[in-house]
């Protein structure tokens, strides 16, 4: 079984012709979920419970000689992923899953708890660090000979838009000078800036802004925002992940019984509505895109990807792609055939699953108060969860 179910083989509009039409109950929660992102999340339910198939992100069964494709969202250990540059890489040149990729680690280090977050001015000189490895696994035909990779790379952390200037904010800088932190005062400012602000040093620098999973909660939609970028990221795996059935299989691992798992597998269709929400207000007005694993386990480097009609040797190669709109956002399926199930859920059991259980463990014993609001919150999505996978 591939682990991606929850998809297209061929590209389809986010919505059918003629746009999307109003949604009342939308209008309504728009008011006060539109700041999250959750401004369309009427329909989005609506049409997962018909099983429309425009939902679901593109996943092509043939890509053709010569395609190109590109992660553009990669964390390590550096931050809060896991593995290192030349462990990721390899396992990426074992399938030849990739064609590029760039490291986009965080601009902070996880502290000894798991859980503090430590200010990493220094992440975009290791960023360069990724080069040498590049060079060594080539020469050991590892990597292909015509693989990319773009240092100077970091996701960073705003504290908004003009229009949620309270709303963190997070975008990634591709292909900085490795000064560019010190170069705008540190991490501090960098982080009081609203994201048009950073938007506008990044291209001072002669970088390239990619506003990353644009409507998953904190980074709520902002018109002036999305003009500005130079590509917005239209498939994120990691926070479509979670939609997918297989990555059910973690609770398998988890000891005794499991509390409100049945409450927890009704919201899994909401991992859904980010990337297809994207698409909708790139329907509704286009801008370049990207696609990315947003990995922040090995065995997700790749999962999503950007499709580019052309090859990309240099960074003015993918900024002039960029430009005439000749990327798309895709999962990969060089990916999704080299897949081990077994290995994929591990990898989330180990990064994210025994936080979930402990979360849901935490609610069960010690906030029951909010389990009878959860189970009212979830009973009308009872019926619908596994409906995109059981229908013939």
């Amino acid at each position: 079984m591939p682990f991606h179910q929850f998809k297209t083989a061929s590209k389809l509009p986010a919505a059918e012709h003629g746009g999307l039409p109003a949604n009342p109950l939308d209008e309504i929660l728009g008011r006060v979920l539109g700041r999250f992102g959750l401004d369309k999340i009427a329909t989005y339910f609506a049409r997962y419970a018909k099983d429309w198939p425009n939902l679901k992100p593109w996943l092509p069964e043939d890509l053709g000689p010569g395609s190109f494709l590109m992660d553009c969202h990669c964390h390590t250990g550096l931050s809060d992923g896991e593995g290192n540059f030349e462990s990721v890489l390899a396992r990426i040149g074992k399938d030849r899953l990739l064609d590029g990729l760039l490291f986009t680690d965080h601009v902070w280090r996880l502290g000894a708890d798991g859980k503090t977050r430590i200010p990493n001015e220094k992440v975009l000189h290791q960023s360069f660090d990724a080069l040498n490895i590049v060079k060594k696994l080539k020469e050991k035909k590892v990597l292909p000979e015509h693989f990319v990779s773009f240092p100077g790379s970091a996701e960073f952390v705003c504290r908004g838009t003009a229009r949620f200037p309270t709303r963190g904010v997070e975008l990634i800088g591709a292909a900085l000078p490795p000064t560019f932190i010190e170069d705008h005062g540190g991490l501090r400012r960098i982080r009081n800036l609203l994201a048009e602000e950073l938007v506008s040093r990044i291209h001072d620098a002669g970088g390239i802004a990619i506003l990353v999973h644009p409507f998953y909660f904190e980074n709520a939609y902002s018109p002036t925002l999305w003009r500005e970028v130079d590509a917005v990221e239209m498939v994120n795996q990691t926070t479509h992940m979670f939609v997918e059935p297989a990555a059910r299989g973690f609770t398998k691992k988890a000891r005794g019984d499991l509390p409100l798992v049945d409450e927890a597998f009704r919201l899994q269709p909401l991992f859904g509505y980010f990337a297809w929400r994207a698409r909708v207000e790139l329907q509704e007005h286009p801008r370049p895109v990207v696609g990315s694993s947003d990995a922040h386990v090995e065995v997700f480097a790749g999962a999503g990807c950007t499709w580019c009609k052309e090859p990309v040797t240099c960074i003015e190669d993918f900024r002039k792609l960029l430009r005439l709109r000749h990327t798309e956002g895709i999962l990969n399926p060089r990916w999704d055939r080299a897949a081990d199930i077994d290995g994929i859920i591990d990898a989330i059991w180990h990064h994210w699953g025994k936080k979930i259980v402990q979360t849901m463990h935490s609610l069960n014993r010690e906030r029951r108060a909010v389990i009878p609001v959860l189970k009212l919150a979830t009973m009308f999505l009872k019926g619908m969860k596994d409906v995109p996978f059981t229908r013939p």
